[in-house]
């Protein structure tokens, strides 16, 4: 199996996880068609370059490249406990040449809304319209990149200590829990803003080890605990 289908089956197969768990509703509304052209790895990178000066390394993304134009689902379990999710991952040849978001936030610092504004939106939960996005910071002229979660209901703007890679990896475990992305950042779960999101998280680590066995949710919990 080619690396570039691999990060896809994977997170289909991750979608199928939830479907075949009792007690689990999940939406998908549909993984769009592939585009022929975007489902050539080589070609993307070279054509991203071209366009924008962005020379992506091939690690990690040619090791998650992924050919549809979104990858996405949206799950509510259906009894106690009560945890949601979402992810909505966007293929990356979208995501650089269309360029920035460009989003601004009166809330933030002039230093933080210069950074929002260079983000590049790779995920988003957009069926909830929860206000929070992951956005990909990288410069023509460099090839690291970081990865920031802006939640514009927290009025928060947060770099995460991951890869585009890890990111992704993430995805498969948390199948997208709200607020997962916290657990990377430098947040006190303490703050009362964050009650939501630490109760999803506390109920999701309570019950995911059970429900997906072949996952390890250890670090996960780890990262709870330091944050609580």
């Amino acid at each position: 199996m080619n690396t570039h289908e691999g990060f896809a089956a994977r997170c289909v197969r991750a979608i199928e996880e939830l479907q075949e768990v009792e007690g689990v509703d999940v939406d998908t509304r549909g993984i769009p068609a592939v585009v022929p052209e975007l489902a050539d790895p080589d070609w993307v990178l070279r054509d991203v370059a071209e366009r924008t000066g962005i020379r992506l390394a091939e690690s990690p993304f040619r090791e998650y490249f992924f050919a549809p134009d979104q990858l996405r689902a949206r799950w509510n379990t259906t009894t106690d406990p009560d945890v949601i999710g979402e992810f909505c991952l966007t293929h990356i040849h979208r995501c650089l040449v269309e360029g920035p978001a460009g989003l601004q936030d009166p809330t933030l610092t002039e230093a933080e809304n210069e950074i929002l504004a260079e983000l590049r939106i790779i995920d988003q939960e957009p069926m909830a319209g929860s206000g929070r996005v992951t956005g990909l910071r990288v410069a023509a002229e460099r090839e690291d990149h970081e990865i920031w979660l802006y939640d514009m209901s927290q009025e928060r703007l947060e770099r995460l200590g991951i890869d585009y890679g890890t990111y992704l990896e993430n995805i498969l475990v948390t199948k997208g829990a709200y607020g997962w992305q916290y657990l990377f950042a430098d947040a006190d779960l303490n703050d009362p803003g964050l009650d939501d999101i630490a109760t999803n998280l506390t109920m999701m680590l309570g019950i995911f080890p059970d429900m997906f066995p072949n996952h390890s949710y250890e670090d996960l919990r780890e990262r709870l605990e330091a944050r609580l």
